[in-house]
């Protein structure tokens, strides 16, 4: 989310901006944990995935 500082917009605008990103990524986190528990069963290589990719989430 580096990209967010290079211009200097005004801050309530870039602020708000922010929060609008954090709250997709956090519904998209939601999404990608119900279908990991969802497909857990299907085969190991899913874990392995969300085991990477959940601490930059």
């Amino acid at each position: 989310m580096a990209f967010f500082l290079k211009k200097s917009e005004n801050l309530p605008q870039a602020h708000s901006h922010l929060v609008f990103v954090v709250k997709n990524i956090l519904r998209m986190r939601s999404l990608f944990f119900i279908s990991y528990t969802t497909f857990d069963h299907i085969s190991s290589f899913n874990r392995s995935i969300i085991i990477i990719e959940a601490p930059f989430l």
